[in-house]
């Protein structure tokens, strides 16, 4: 006899709008009118296209956008000043030499450390 299999429940990214690994952990935060998921690490994700948007800054309570970069086959976030962090961590991993596009550590672009 055929024995009929309850219908198994539906895949979580589908109860969270398609955010994947991101939305465990994300919060909705509001910025100028606008609903991001924050990360524990203060990243900012546009919901709808599940790209990092910026990172918050506490110290200004503003939002430094960033940019997502591909680099040697890692992704990388850029700020405004051309520095790249980590997507995971946002530690500073270099800063993008716009002439050569090549990364360079930091403070070998002249850039003030510290």
């Amino acid at each position: 006899p055929h024995v009929r299999v309850p219908p198994l429940p539906e895949p979580e990214e589908e109860h969270l709008g398609g955010m994947g690994f991101w939305s465990a952990a994300c919060l909705p935060f509001e910025f100028d009118g606008t609903t991001y998921m924050m990360a524990p690490n203060g990243l900012m994700i546009d919901p709808s296209s599940q790209e990092p948007v910026g990172r918050w800054s506490p110290e200004t309570d503003e939002v430094v956008p960033l940019v997502m970069v591909q680099h040697d086959g890692a992704t990388l976030l850029m700020d405004p000043e051309g520095t790249l962090v980590d997507p995971v961590n946002l530690a500073p991993v270099g800063v993008l030499n716009p002439t050569t596009q090549c990364v360079e550590p930091l403070g070998a672009a002249g850039a003030d450390v510290g």
